[in-house]
């Protein structure tokens, strides 16, 4: 299992001239238009920020984000899917599936601190990866499609977080967790 990204996992989508970080991020414009925090922004915003992104391939079994490490990006899934997952007493958890249009690492826009669970590949794919320097460079220089593109993130944050809330009050009611007082 590798962690990426790797310069040989970065080379495998090098093109004939040579930009092809660009040229992918580009052609994926339509699928950044479906993915929910990045529906309302508008094209030209959109462009500038997809140049701001790395595609990014992987092979099945390719640990994309590892639990517990320093984090510096956000990661939309564009092909296949990938588990978020957590190691509990030397057992993975899985937290969720990440399909096409999915977002994980959205963390890294409010808090910078590592990662609460990992995210491997089960099939081979690709996801774009903006780093936090890049998204807050995009947010100072298109403020407006900043602030929107931040205020979904932490939408889906919050979302997350009530998602976890329902879980842990439904373990606490099938007997499986002790409550805390």
């Amino acid at each position: 299992r590798s962690t990426l990204p790797t310069p040989r996992v970065r080379s495998r989508i090098a093109n004939a001239e040579g930009d092809s970080v660009t040229y992918l991020a580009m052609a994926h414009l339509d699928l950044l238009r479906s993915v929910p925090f990045l529906s309302t922004v508008p094209a030209d915003d959109l462009k500038a920020l997809a140049t701001h992104a790395e595609v990014l391939p992987f092979r099945a079994g390719d640990e994309i984000l590892p639990q517990g490490k320093p984090n510096q990006s956000l990661y939309i899934v564009f092909v296949f899917s990938l588990h978020a997952s957590r190691m509990e007493r030397g057992r993975r958890l899985m937290l969720r599936r990440l399909n096409p249009g999915s977002v994980f690492g959205e963390l890294i826009a409010f808090d910078p601190g590592p990662t609460t669970g990992g995210v491997l590949a089960v099939t081979d794919g690709s996801v774009l990866r903006i780093q936090r320097s890049a998204l807050d460079a995009f947010a100072a220089s298109h403020p407006a499609a900043g602030v929107e593109i931040y205020r979904r993130l932490l939408e889906q944050v919050a979302h997350r977080l009530r998602e976890t809330d329902q879980r842990v009050s439904d373990l606490v009611s099938w007997g499986k967790l002790e409550p805390t007082h």
